[in-house]
């Protein structure tokens, strides 16, 4: 038998014997608390992948060596193998955005409907339209998201494709202003009017000022969702190695055991010996007091 194989049954046997023979848990549910929640459990359920652990990983390991090679085969035995896709996607030396496009191409991942897709799908704008309800009538992304059944990162979006057009259109519509002014007819001063003129005038100034925050804060938020996107990529890394871990912790405590086992008869192999030996140099004592006894009679003798 393959020494690494009797080792990892050596292993299951210790702790069955010494754990599992003993336990006094007693509840209803006694096979889910073994395998979910008692740590001799999770241990067995480790050792036990393991027996098919090496025939298993060599498999994995040469359809990972294929890289760029892999075929969609390829992947769909590695994913049926439980293999992390992040794994899969560093041995195709692939980005995150084509590995998802690939996966998608493949029916491993479900498409999500991108902010591009949606935009350029749903969003049937002018942009006069545009200007008219954000700047004139002073209407939210979100507002103007909701005409056409959209988010408001979708309708950034569609502006931020249209920069060149927007400003041409916010200048004309600067223009317009100034000419309907030049020709507007003077009018009485009216102090209650223009008190209530100027308050409106510094609400809708902070109103601009709130949706440029507010405009901020999403971008903001958009960059940190990217962040974490990267670190849950960074996190599947870190659940294997602590799985690697686990095993090695298993393995260390198993030659421990076994260490403290052989320093238990070697300490009783000892005391045995010691115990010999002080009967010996009892006797020899004996003697030597029996033989200086004989000497004195064979002088008497003599």
């Amino acid at each position: 038998m393959n020494p690494k194989r009797q080792g990892i049954l050596n292993q299951i046997n210790h702790l069955t014997d010494n754990f599992c023979e003993s336990c006094e848990v007693v509840r209803k549910d006694k096979l889910i608390y073994c395998r979910d929640e008692c740590n001799v459990g999770k241990k067995l359920k480790v050792l036990g992948n393991q027996l098919d652990g090496d025939s298993r990983q060599k498999k994995i390991q040469n359809i990972l060596s294929k890289g760029q090679d892999m075929t969609k085969s390829d992947i769909k035995k590695l994913l049926d193998y439980q293999v992390q896709k992040v794994e899969i996607r560093k041995a195709l030396g692939m980005c995150n955005n084509s590995f998802f496009d690939m996966m998608t191409a493949f029916g491993f991942t479900k498409k999500r409907e991108g902010v591009e897709e949606v935009a350029n799908s749903k969003i049937n704008m002018t942009v006069e339209q545009f200007v008219q309800w954000k700047y004139v009538e002073k209407l939210s992304y979100i507002a103007i998201g909701k005409k056409f059944g959209v988010g408001d990162a979708a309708i950034h979006y569609w502006k931020d494709k249209r920069k060149v057009e927007i400003e041409a259109a916010l200048k004309a519509l600067e223009m317009t202003k100034k000419e309907a002014v030049k020709i507007t007819p003077k009018q009485d001063k009216n102090p209650e009017f223009d008190l209530v003129m100027n308050e409106l005038a510094n609400k809708l100034a902070d109103t601009e000022t709130a949706l440029e925050e507010k405009e901020k804060l999403i971008k903001s938020l958009e960059a940190k969702v990217k962040e974490l996107e990267s670190v849950n990529a960074a996190c599947a890394d870190v659940e294997e190695e602590a799985v690697t871990l686990q095993n090695e912790v298993i393995t260390l405590e198993d030659a421990l055991s076994k260490e403290v086992e052989l320093t238990r008869e070697l300490t009783a192999r000892l005391e045995e010996v010691t115990s010999k030996l002080e009967q010996r140099q009892k006797t020899s004592n004996f003697y030597e007091k029996e033989n200086k006894a004989l000497r004195s009679l064979v002088a008497l003798w003599i």
